[in-house]
């Protein structure tokens, strides 16, 4: 009896989200997304003056400023709702509101490649119940509203594969998604090599091939190179540091654990060289000093904890990040879409370079961009397990019957 109510309700419950997904949804990010709000209010941190600036300098006219300029996507946003509004209120709560647009087009993103609703949904609760994604919607930096619309990119991104009209807004959204963050660049990256897979596969020639993945790979070490400019890298890396900042606080009880020791005969680089051929001389004469620096920081960034987060947080972290992890595993190995694996592991990767390569942020927020990749797929790879379960255990069933 027990049994079959719990059937009963189980598929009562699988009956009312199907039917009833955008307002299950809904109300699941109004919860959410007010509770962050009252919690948190309006976060005004370091970096939030020089985007606020920018955008109030534009009213002058258009100007370039020569580091903001990789975030002047989001300069721009300040600069749109500042002529609606100049209240900071008003900026947060737009930012929640194109939270929400997203959490939709994940719903849809993960339906388009799923075909069901029920898995679409699981995605879409994820993404909401993970309340660190959300919280980002409270600060006055970039993360919330790029969060938001590399969300928002994947699902025109998939629709466009379906549908030609879309190609030239999803052309233009890409465009500013990638402009709001330099690590829009794992964007760009992975869009190229996706669109130069695809185009390999129509050419023949094998040399053309090799002189269009060559020119692609060149094109974004000159991009990266150029945006490197304005960005410190050597510098942070003789001082040993693997969390940033960490080393201004010579006291802090982690400092031993997010820092290396730094070899008495490390070789530094002249500074009148480019960022990139710069880096390379430094991983060439401190080949092992680097190797321990970067992954020590890729680890850091993959477990997303810290030791100076609680450690009722840090075990939340990895209680849902590991299934998250493995489930998304699953479905990765098991997808038969050569382009959608292609695409996912090259901003994947990307992401994960730009941080051995860079620092890894003390609160977490450099992570979250790869998090709706890995709640569609992780959502994707869950549903999937359960429905070979329960296939392979009806089989059995039948088998004994």
């Amino acid at each position: 009896m027990v049994n079959n109510l719990l059937t009963k309700g189980t598929s009562v419950l699988k009956h009312s989200i199907v039917k009833y997904p955008i307002l299950i949804i809904t109300v699941a990010y109004l919860i959410v997304s007010t509770f962050l709000f009252v919690s948190y209010g309006i976060k005004v941190v370091n970096d939030t003056h020089r985007y606020m600036e920018y955008a109030e300098n534009l009213n002058q006219g258009i100007y370039i400023d020569q580091h903001n300029i990789w975030y002047v996507g989001y300069v721009l946003f300040l600069f749109v709702i500042q002529k609606i509004s100049s209240s900071h209120e008003a900026i947060i709560l737009a930012q929640y509101a194109l939270a929400y647009v997203a959490v939709l087009c994940l719903y849809r993103t993960a339906f388009m490649l799923s075909n069901c609703k029920l898995t679409a949904v699981v995605a879409a609760l994820i993404y909401c119940c993970f309340m660190e994604i959300l919280t980002w919607c409270s600060y006055l930096i970039p993360e919330g509203i790029y969060i938001s619309c590399l969300t928002i990119t994947f699902f025109l991104l998939v629709k466009s594969t379906r549908l030609a009209s879309y190609i030239f807004p999803t052309s233009l959204f890409i465009i500013f998604t990638c402009l709001i963050k330099p690590t829009g660049i794992a964007l760009i990256g992975a869009i190229l090599i996706g669109v130069t897979y695809k185009v390999g596969l129509l050419i023949k020639s094998r040399n053309v091939k090799i002189l269009v993945s060559t020119s692609v790979c060149l094109l974004l070490l000159l991009l990266a190179n150029r945006m490197l400019n304005t960005f410190i890298l050597i510098e942070n890396y003789v001082i040993g540091e693997i969390v940033y900042a960490i080393t201004s606080l010579p006291n802090h009880p982690d400092i031993e654990l997010l820092t290396l020791d730094i070899p008495k005969d490390i070789y530094v680089p002249s500074k009148d060289i480019s960022p990139l051929p710069r880096l390379a001389l430094f991983i060439i004469n401190n080949p092992v000093f680097f190797l321990k620096l970067s992954l020590s920081k890729v680890a850091w960034f993959i477990l997303h904890i810290r030791p100076y987060w609680s450690t009722g947080h840090n075990i939340f972290v990895m209680l849902f990040l590991m299934p998250l992890y493995y489930f998304s595993a699953v479905f990765i190995i098991s997808e038969k879409r050569s382009s959608l694996k292609i695409f996912t592991f090259t901003f994947i990767i990307i992401h994960i370079i730009t941080i051995a390569f860079t620092t890894v942020d003390w609160d977490g927020r450099f992570f979250m961009p790869l998090m709706p990749i890995l709640i569609i797929f992780g959502s994707m790879g869950l549903m999937n397990s359960k429905e070979n379960r329960f296939s392979t255990g009806n089989q059995s069933l039948n088998e004994k019957n």
